[in-house]
Parts: structure tokens; C-alpha cells; sequence
């Protein structure tokens, strides 16, 4: 399990106070998770032999463990990683909530007159109702790509390197 790297902390911070703090415990979770290697095809060849040899033999008492292995993510990995995933997490969001949105209005069907009906999202927690018109999301998306390069920017000044992929 990998220490948190302390230069993300400022992410941390502006996170919070955005009301995101679900994406701090989403990133330290990835952070002490690490990342899943690939298993090359010489790994996948033997998965797929042994598979077919248990099916032919049919035998059920003993199957082998099979673990994918893990890279801790360390230093300017980390900060790297965390830039990809808040842009990435937050994008991906916004578009379920943009085919959620579609998907309802639909269901709901035309209006009388035949026009199509746009649902509008409420969402509603212990202190406001707020909706998501499509203006709003269309802004919201807008706003997330704009984030996703100041976290770049971020990710290179923090790692005094190259854009993250």
C-alpha cells in the first residue's frame, strides 16, 4: 500500500471545498489500490490452457488462484494518476447524467403537440432542490473540460515533468 503523497493535498483541499469530497476518498483509494498490471499474452495463453484442461477434466476440488498483480503508485505517479482521474471521473459523471436525461425524456414521449418532452433533474439534499437543465449540463461539461486541463497544468508544475496521458 503506497503513502499518500503530500503534493496532493492542495487537490485534497480544493476538492472539499468544491463539495467533492467523494473524489478524496475515490483517489486514496486508488492511490493505496494501485494499478492493475496487464497480464501479457504468454500469462493469458496459460490462463486460457489451464481453463480448458480443468473443463476436460472436470475436476472441481482444486482450482489454482489466480491474482492480478498490482504497481504501488508512488510520487509523480500519483499526482499523474489523481489529475487523470478527478477530469476523468467527473466527465464521465456528467455524461451518464446527459444519457440519464435522454433516456427519461424518452420514456416520458412527445408532448401533446408532438414536441419532445426534456426531463429536468431535481436533486434534492438536507438544505436545497437543485435542477440540471440542459443548459446547465451543457455548461457543467464545458466547465469539466476546462478542469481537466488546469489539472494538467497542476500535474506538471506539481511533477515538474510532462502532460499527463
Amino acid at each position: 500500500m503506497a503513502t499518500i503523497d503530500p503534493r496532493l493535498f492542495p487537490l485534497f483541499e480544493t476538492l472539499v471545498s468544491a463539495q467533492a469530497d467523494w473524489l478524496v476518498f475515490e483517489i486514496v483509494e486508488g492511490v493505496q489500490a494501485g494499478v492493475v498490471d496487464e497480464e501479457d499474452e504468454s500469462d493469458l495463453a496459460a490462463a486460457r490452457r489451464r481453463s480448458e484442461r480443468e473443463r476436460e477434466e472436470r475436476a472441481l476440488d482444486v482450482l489454482e488462484d489466480i491474482h492480478s498483480q498490482t504497481t504501488p503508485l508512488l510520487g509523480d505517479a500519483q499526482i499523474k494518476w489523481a489529475a487523470r482521474y478527478v477530469g476523468g471521473r467527473l466527465k464521465e459523471a456528467l455524461m451518464m447524467l446527459k444519457v440519464s436525461i435522454e433516456h427519461l425524456s424518452d420514456l416520458v414521449g412527445p408532448a401533446q403537440d408532438g414536441s419532445r418532452v426534456v426531463v429536468v433533474p431535481a436533486f434534492l439534499d438536507a438544505e436545497r432542490l437543485t435542477r440540471c437543465t440542459p443548459a446547465q449540463l451543457g455548461e457543467a461539461m464545458s466547465a469539466a473540460e476546462r478542469l481537466i486541463a488546469a489539472l494538467d497544468r497542476w500535474a506538471r508544475e506539481a511533477t515538474g515533468g510532462e502532460a499527463t496521458p
